[in-house]
């Protein structure tokens, strides 16, 4: 096979997203894919010595069109990410530190595709319908497909909540059957995010709690 043409990255941190992850190309020569995923990190000292550092990926990201003609990236539309996991450090005096980790598995997400001639669809996973892109720009927005929505009781959540920790502890297991693993304490969150900046004794974040008071969340 010939190499007929080469051609530098558009953004070098990019060049991994352009030519992986879903990635497609349109007519033109321009690149489709996934821009980069952000983080959010808040940092905050809740007492005498001890601070803690919450870190989640941002809930939407870009896809983008990279125009090797004019180097130059656009944003073409928004995806809903699947943003479900929350990372807690809680660094104590004497460098001690012990992590926490959210993981809201009910997180709805959204999927692309893009099309031969450039087009991208975009699946909305909150209300299942389809979002188009076309190559000019136009967007075209499709009814919303029906389906009967399914009310999760406690107890529905209480049982999502065990399969995901058994999953968990048997990559935890899987993890600490090769190499030492700090302390760590799991909470499986099944309604809302965790409060930020907030802490109480032990450095554990006050746990969310339902419209009854009841606790929603676990921890191992």
């Amino acid at each position: 096979m010939a190499l007929v043409r080469t051609m530098a990255p558009l953004k070098q941190t990019d060049i991994i997203r352009m030519w992986g992850e879903a990635s497609s190309s349109d007519p033109q020569g321009n690149v489709l894919y996934r821009g980069a995923t952000p983080f959010i990190i808040d940092t905050a000292t809740v007492a005498d010595g001890v601070t803690v550092r919450q870190q989640h990926q941002a809930d939407s990201i870009s896809i983008v069109r990279g125009v090797f003609q004019t180097r130059s990236i656009d944003t073409v539309a928004r995806l809903k990410l699947d943003n479900t996991t929350r990372t807690l450090y809680t660094m104590l005096p004497g460098g001690r530190t012990t992590l926490q980790f959210w993981l809201n598995p009910l997180t709805p997400i959204d999927a692309w595709a893009a099309l031969s001639d450039g087009t991208i669809a975009l699946v909305r996973g909150h209300d299942y319908h389809v979002d188009v892109v076309l190559p000019n720009g136009t967007q075209k927005f499709s009814d919303t497909l029906p389906f009967d929505w399914k009310h999760l009781t406690d107890d529905d959540k209480h049982r999502l909540i065990d399969s995901t920790r058994a999953v968990i502890e048997k990559i935890r297991d899987a993890a600490a059957a090769t190499k030492t693993r700090p302390t760590t304490t799991h909470q499986f969150v099944t309604a809302g995010p965790p409060p930020t900046k907030t802490a109480t004794s032990g450095c554990c974040p006050q746990l969310p709690r339902n419209q009854n008071g009841a606790n929603l969340c676990t921890t191992l």
